[in-house]
C-alpha cells in the first residue's frame, strides 16, 4: 500500500463568541485544489456551518455542508449537500473516542435516489496534544455501494 497526495486545501474557520448562543457556532469555508484522479473539478468550494453542543463528557457536532465546483465540468451544476455528524465521549483530557457520519445526497435542489447516495460511518478518536493541536483518526465504512466501502482517515489540526 502506498500513500498518495489527493490535493491540497485552505480551510479558515470563524467562531461566534460562545456566550451569544445556547450552542457553539462556527463557519468553515474551504477552497480545495484536488488531483484529477480523485476529483474531476479543478477547484471546489465548501461552506460548512458547525453547530456544537457539550453535555458533560459528551460532544455532538452537526455540519450541514453545501459545496460546489468553481472550475471544472460540474461548475454549472449548483450546490450539493454533504451532511456530517460527530458524536464523541471524552474519556480523559487528551482522548475522545467518537463516531462520525459523512454523507453525500446529491444536489440540494435534486437529491439522488437512496441507492446512489453515500453514507459512511467512522469509528475513531481525537487525541488532543494541547488546546490548539488535535489528531483525528478513523476508519470509515460505507452503508451503500455508491461510495468507498472502506476509508482510512487522519487529520492533524492546528488552531491559531
Amino acid at each position: 500500500m502506498t500513500a498518495e497526495l489527493a490535493g491540497w486545501r485552505v480551510r479558515p474557520r470563524f467562531r461566534i463568541p460562545e456566550d451569544k448562543l445556547p450552542f457553539r457556532f462556527s463557519l468553515s469555508t474551504e477552497v480545495a485544489f484536488p488531483k484529477e484522479v480523485y476529483e474531476v473539478n479543478d477547484i471546489t468550494l465548501e461552506v460548512r456551518p458547525i453547530f456544537e453542543w457539550t453535555l458533560g463528557s459528551t460532544q455532538l457536532a452537526v455540519n450541514p455542508v453545501i459545496g460546489r465546483s468553481l472550475r471544472g465540468p460540474d461548475a454549472a451544476e449548483g450546490w450539493d449537500f454533504e451532511p456530517g455528524v460527530h458524536l464523541g465521549y471524552k474519556v480523559s483530557e487528551n482522548l475522545e473516542p467518537s463516531v462520525e457520519y459523512y454523507g453525500s445526497t446529491g444536489l440540494v435542489h435534486d437529491p439522488l435516489p437512496s441507492a446512489q447516495q453515500v453514507h459512511q460511518f467512522f469509528p475513531g478518536f481525537d487525541y488532543r496534544f494541547n488546546d490548539d493541536v488535535i489528531l483525528n483518526v478513523g476508519v470509515g465504512f460505507g452503508a451503500t455501494n455508491a461510495g468507498n466501502t472502506r476509508v482510512y482517515k487522519m487529520r492533524f489540526g492546528w488552531m491559531f
